[in-house]
């Protein structure tokens, strides 16, 4: 039991790895924003944004289900497909 939760946790935090060191970064650049001055507007001037999905499906952070649950959910979505063409076939 210990080492299933042990690998779900090591999962969950691979698999988020690269979003949270981008959020990280965008962090870090948000503590030095008041270095940069105010005054100076560019013509090019650069922006950088920081947005999140709105799929939790996506980031799953707090949601984290593990995979056995994704490849369940991935098995009842391709089963109700399947489910919803045979229905259709059998119509017409």
């Amino acid at each position: 039991m210990l080492i299933a939760i042990m690998g779900d946790t090591f999962d969950r935090v691979i698999e988020m790895k690269e979003q949270l060191a981008s959020k990280e970064r965008m962090d870090i650049l948000a503590d030095y924003v008041q270095i940069f001055p105010k005054g100076s507007k560019k013509k090019n001037e650069l922006f950088l944004f920081s947005v999140k999905p709105l799929d939790n499906d996506e980031v799953g952070a707090r949601d984290w289900t593990g995979k056995v649950a994704q490849i369940r959910k991935s098995i009842m979505i391709m089963r109700n497909e399947i489910t919803g063409q045979f229905e259709k076939q059998t119509k017409q």
